[in-house]
């Protein structure tokens, strides 16, 4: 076993385990449903700047990023689209593949 075929099978034995890091969610993306996929969740959240007139509501930026195992999606959500992650809608900022995981980088508003 090379190299990037170790890495491979510790991204999928290791790293997107739901009993080590991974967690099952569901994607709803495209008009489709995917159900029971392997990912990785990084939260952070930041609160947005606000303008002067902006005195009730307190907005805060949630930036995501997720890593997904190519072979449990199967395909590459693109960029600027919307995905729901367990019923929480994201904007995609970037996606690309790495050594076959998907890695997407979200956004999303939250009061």
């Amino acid at each position: 076993m090379n190299f990037k075929e170790a890495l491979e099978n510790d991204l999928k034995t290791v790293f997107h385990n739901n009993s080590e890091f991974a967690e099952n969610v569901t994607i709803y993306y495209d008009g489709q449903e995917y159900e029971n996929i392997p990912a990785v969740i990084d939260k952070s959240s930041k609160e947005r700047k606000k303008d002067d007139d902006d005195k009730e509501l307190i907005l805060y930026t949630v930036d995501v990023t997720v890593y997904i195992n190519m072979s449990d999606l199967g395909f590459i959500p693109k960029k600027n689209h919307n995905i729901f992650i367990n019923d929480d809608e994201f904007k995609i900022v970037t996606s690309k593949e790495e050594i076959g995981e998907i890695v997407l980088e979200l956004e999303a508003l939250d009061e």
